[in-house]
């Protein structure tokens, strides 16, 4: 019980503060439009449920325990990460400056698996492992 309320506080923290999930969320809705923002959300939701059977079973705190391990998991997902920045940014480059965002989110983003990018960008967050 003594560290109940530091796990409290810690709790609003991490629900306040945005993450990769928001990010991509927000990104997603923006180009692809309100289904790209749900199947991104079922994404999400998929990873969370892989997350949750992980701590059941004890893999969590594995991962937590080891340094290597959580490396592993941080430096993956930040690559993840980057690579999603750079395709969005090459992609805002490439653009006319004519288009509204409607021609992109039919256009460029037709091909592009929102329930695949929220579910990557959950599952590599060492953050949600850990927590």
């Amino acid at each position: 019980m003594e560290n109940f309320y530091l796990f409290v506080i810690t709790c609003i923290f991490l629900i306040i503060l945005p993450g990769p999930d928001t990010a991509i969320m927000t990104k997603n809705t923006l180009t692809v439009g309100k289904q790209g923002g749900f199947k991104t959300m079922l994404g999400i939701c998929c990873a969370l449920s892989i997350h949750t059977f992980t701590a059941i079973v004890g893999l969590s705190a594995i991962i937590a325990k080891s340094a290597l391990l959580f490396s592993i998991f941080k430096y993956i997902g930040s690559v993840y990460l980057i690579y999603l920045g750079i395709k969005s940014l090459w992609t805002l480059r490439n653009k006319n400056t004519t288009e509204t965002i409607e021609p992109i989110a039919k256009s460029k983003y037709k091909n592009e698996s929102s329930f695949k990018q929220g579910f990557l960008t959950n599952l590599l967050n060492p953050k949600i492992a850990v927590f």
